[in-house]
């Protein structure tokens, strides 16, 4: 689930939502009852959660108007000097690699295939990748 109400789950107690899969990740994990998020769009939200940063700090502030802030590190940066392989897929246009968010990121896929929205064919694309580079060492 992309975004929602977090009062209409079943696991909150929303009866008529039919949530199975979110309700059996609520009875067997963890559910923050208080999380906010950095700004009401999608890509300030994504830049804050790939950077750790405020959307002032990290330059993102709107979809399709601004980009992550050159020189601003990313979480993907980071984890790739240390060593570990790092990819992202994207669903939504406002999160396309022209505004930063393929930073840092080994791999980075967003072309968007299948809908207007998004494309669902990254699912039959990531397999071939993954093996490609689970077998080289950094």
């Amino acid at each position: 689930m992309r975004a929602g109400r977090a009062d209409h789950v079943g696991f909150a107690g929303h009866e008529p939502a039919e949530t199975p899969t979110m309700d059996r990740l609520a009875d067997d994990g963890t559910v923050f009852e208080h999380a906010v998020a950095s700004a009401p769009v999608t890509l300030p939200s994504h830049a804050t959660i790939l950077t750790g940063l405020y959307p002032p700090a990290h330059g993102a502030l709107d979809n399709g108007l601004y980009e992550l802030a050159d020189g601003v590190p990313t979480l993907a940066g980071i984890l790739g000097e240390r060593g570990y392989h790092t990819a992202g897929v994207i669903g939504a246009f406002v999160l396309a690699g022209k505004y930063g968010t393929d930073r840092g990121f080994d791999h980075f896929d967003d072309e968007l295939r299948g809908s207007r929205q998004g494309g669902h064919n990254y699912i039959e694309r990531w397999p071939s990748w993954w093996i490609r580079v689970s077998s080289r060492r950094r």
